[in-house]
């Protein structure tokens, strides 16, 4: 293979569409496994969580004393599936879900997720994504030099 096509390879066609061979889009993919079971598409779902929940747990660790966790941003924000996933099993970082408020907030809500007196607040904060890309592209376009 070419570098073109290593870093082709890399960048469209690994990650959740790689592990799944279905899409890269988080929401088919859970209902692929809700609707289907399939394997491939859990496992694919699995790994992210894995990969999410070890570095969070990790940055807990690093950084000391937290005040809060905010999901936020597509996956995070939209699904509850997925925050439950990750925040599971960081009890002993202070991270301690309610599951019912977690499930029950809705997709694109801000809210507290995590159970009254956790050492660590778990938020769910929507984002305007497309938003922040447009603000940052017109700071960036007016200091360019004139062509």
């Amino acid at each position: 293979m070419t570098f073109p096509d290593v870093q082709s390879m890399l960048d469209k066609n690994s990650g959740l569409l790689g592990i799944s061979g279905i899409t890269s889009d988080m929401r088919s993919l859970l209902a692929e496994v809700k609707e289907n079971q399939d394997r491939r598409a859990q496992l694919a779902i699995d790994i992210f969580s894995y990969r999410a929940r070890k570095y969070l747990g990790s940055y807990l660790a690093a950084v000391g004393p937290v005040k809060a966790v905010i999901f936020c941003g597509g996956i995070a924000e939209n699904s509850a599936v997925i925050r439950e996933k990750i925040a599971s099993g960081l009890d002993h970082l202070g991270l301690q879900l309610d599951y019912d408020a977690n499930s029950n907030l809705g997709i694109a809500k801000e809210g507290l997720v995590s159970k009254l007196g956790s050492p660590v607040e778990i938020l769910v904060i929507p984002t305007n994504e497309e938003i922040m890309i447009a603000r940052d592209t017109y700071a960036l376009t007016r200091k360019a030099p004139d062509m």
